[in-house]
């Protein structure tokens, strides 16, 4: 008996190659998803381990309609911490165990506060433009209040405010232009965070941190990280990153090596623009704006 050769139509091969394609971007779909959820806490990327569970508050306080529109918070002493609202550069201080307002320092300056930030008996303030606002012994007979213009501005949108005590000096993370003056200097689609000398009062013009944005879109798949707030964790000296746009937590160490990159949960975090830690390092606080709802502040025990 004859063989005889089967008939493989045109339609056919483009069938097989159409689901085979298919079978291919589910696959790779797959372990996309598997990448950005296999660690702990839903993070993209975890060489370490966060000393938290960051989806996991052990305390959330409610805080009142005056700051609905909370930017940064620091800690101030005992169970308090010190809190601004981005129109005005008023101070107010907040108890953490009756989570009530126990003090309201009344400014008659009007503007876009993006940070504040306690260095030893120092408050330090933070505008959107680059301005910083300096009040010395805070809380103080002697107090003074000096202002230093930096070269920074409201294009860089200047939003995060933390104490690194390594450098002493204050960390700036900029949330729109990473680059001072030259465009071709830095990428305009990274992330910088800039350094302001304590010792000469002056900002240190080449960027401390950069975060590339290319970095995470191809490794992550993440398409945009613009910083509302900066904290250095006390004990370990790295940096940990806000980002409300995308709802993102990023931990850089020393090295400037990217060691954590969390997923924060959406429904927890409505808009996260604070961050710091007891000095300590056992708690974390964040903020998050209120927006048809109240502001809160979250509490983190280290686990």
């Amino acid at each position: 008996m004859k063989y005889k050769r089967p008939k493989y139509y045109p339609t056919t091969y483009l069938l097989a190659i159409f689901c085979l394609s298919l079978l291919f971007i589910f696959c790779k779909d797959t372990n996309k998803k598997n990448l950005k959820t296999e660690s702990h806490n839903g993070s993209f990327l975890e060489k370490i381990k966060l000393p938290f569970d960051i989806n996991k508050p052990n305390k959330i306080i409610k805080l009142p309609e005056e700051l609905r529109e909370i930017s940064s918070l620091t800690f101030f002493k005992d169970s308090q911490v010190i809190c601004n609202e981005d129109e005005s550069a008023d101070i107010y201080i907040v108890d953490c165990q009756t989570e009530k307002i126990v003090e309201h320092i009344i400014s008659n300056e009007k503007g876009d506060y993006e940070g504040i930030e306690m260095v030893g008996k120092d408050l330090y303030i933070l505008k959107s433009n680059g301005t910083i606002t300096e009040h010395q012994n805070f809380k103080q007979k002697n107090a003074k209040q000096f202002k230093y213009k930096t070269a920074l501005s409201s294009k860089n949108n200047t939003e995060g405010l933390g104490f690194d005590p390594i450098t002493n000096s204050l960390l700036i993370a900029c949330k729109n232009k990473p680059y001072l003056v030259n465009p071709n200097e830095i990428n305009e689609y990274d992330k910088c965070v800039y350094q302001f000398d304590l010792t000469t009062k002056t900002l240190i013009e080449k960027p401390f941190i950069t975060i590339k944005s290319g970095m995470l879109r191809e490794k992550y798949g993440i398409e945009q990280f613009m910083p509302s707030g900066i904290a250095i964790h006390p004990l370990t000296g790295e940096f940990y990153i806000l980002s409300s746009v995308g709802k993102l937590l990023l931990v850089i160490d020393r090295n400037n090596e990217i060691v954590n990159l969390v997923q924060l949960n959406h429904k927890l975090f409505k808009q996260p623009e604070g961050i710091c830690f007891s000095p300590d390092g056992k708690t974390l606080f964040i903020s998050n704006e209120g927006k048809e709802k109240s502001a809160n502040i979250l509490l983190f025990n280290s686990l």
